[in-house]
């Protein structure tokens, strides 16, 4: 099988990150990746919309995110290419099953084959014991929905003896945060894989407060390195984490309508404490199956081979 996929994003953004792991998990299984527009190929792959024409291919696929429904933005122009990108390709693969919900709720229902497969990322072995109880707050950038200042007060009302919390991203909205900090909190900026991978390697748990995201690269890498996750039930996170990665809150739940996300609903701080603390006295026993890039390689290899038997179904990838 041959295989067609640019990303343009680089390997440094989450998304090129795992375009690049997924490339190398194909690869390992037979497939032959290019990037060549002219080359027949069996698959014309494109993350999110169409970036060219797909030609001289036999199907194509498009891997779709969430859609738009921020209030704030032009949400219909933005899913407009979308739309278009979704209606005319063979097949959609969708992030998580909230992604594909919300994707049906706002661009509407494609007309080829639909499946559900994470991210995924290499599973990582072994911790190493910091001085501290370690909490994690990691996104690329703190946005008014990712909720920094219940993720820092649910921190400080845990109240756990020797503990430290350590936020990493870029810092726009910290000024709005930065009256809930301690001695105990301190703020990074962006980090590299490298420095990415130690701080997974020496934490204890990672506090995810996003309202409404698909399937956050971070919490995957965290699941990845056996980090339990404290999560938001909306969105497609908490698919990620249930039951086999951390802890799910009770957050208000979202309608699949236009929303304002410059004011998401708390997710409350007191619950976040108690999960928090919960994880610091019991730990939390991982399953991390799902998110193995070998096993995402396989789902979409799998999802590629049924396309191109034309059959139509329906694949549900959220079971490892």
């Amino acid at each position: 099988m041959k295989i067609r996929f640019i990303y343009k994003s680089g390997p440094h953004t989450g998304k090129g990150k795992f375009a690049v792991r997924l490339a190398t998990a194909l690869r390992a299984r037979g497939v032959v990746i290019t990037d060549d527009l002219k080359e027949p190929v069996d698959i014309d792959l494109q993350f999110g919309k169409r970036a060219y024409e797909p030609k001289h291919c036999k199907k194509t696929v498009l891997r779709l995110g969430p859609a738009h429904v921020d209030k704030n933005q032009n949400y219909k122009k933005l899913n407009k290419p979308k739309w278009k990108s979704a209606k005319h390709s063979d097949g959609v693969i969708y992030q998580s099953e909230y992604s594909r919900k919300v994707c049906h709720a706002f661009l509407g229902k494609p007309h080829g084959m639909e499946a559900v497969i994470y991210n995924g990322a290499p599973l990582t072995n072994g911790h190493i014991e910091p001085e501290h109880f370690t909490v994690v707050a990691i996104t690329r950038k703190w946005l008014f929905q990712k909720r920094l200042r219940d993720a820092v007060k649910g921190f400080i009302m845990a109240d756990i003896l020797n503990s430290r919390m350590y936020v990493y991203g870029e810092p726009d909205a910290w000024a709005k945060v930065m009256g809930y900090g301690s001695e105990n909190i301190e703020y990074r900026g962006l980090v590299d894989d490298d420095e990415l991978h130690s701080i997974l390697l020496r934490a204890h748990v990672m506090i995810h407060p996003v309202y409404l995201d698909a399937c956050p690269n971070a919490v995957v890498e965290a699941l990845a390195h056996c980090v339990p996750v404290v999560c938001g039930d909306q969105g497609g996170t908490h698919e990620l984490v249930a039951d086999r990665g951390g802890i799910v809150i009770k957050d208000a739940p979202y309608d699949f309508r236009p929303t304002d996300l410059h004011r998401p609903p708390r997710l409350s701080p007191a619950a976040i404490a108690k999960a928090v603390s919960t994880i610091h006295t019991h730990g939390y026993p991982m399953k991390t199956s799902h998110i193995d890039i070998e096993y995402i390689a396989a789902q979409y290899h799998k999802f590629f081979e049924e396309l191109l038997v034309a059959g139509t179904v329906v694949l549900d990838g959220s079971n490892g």
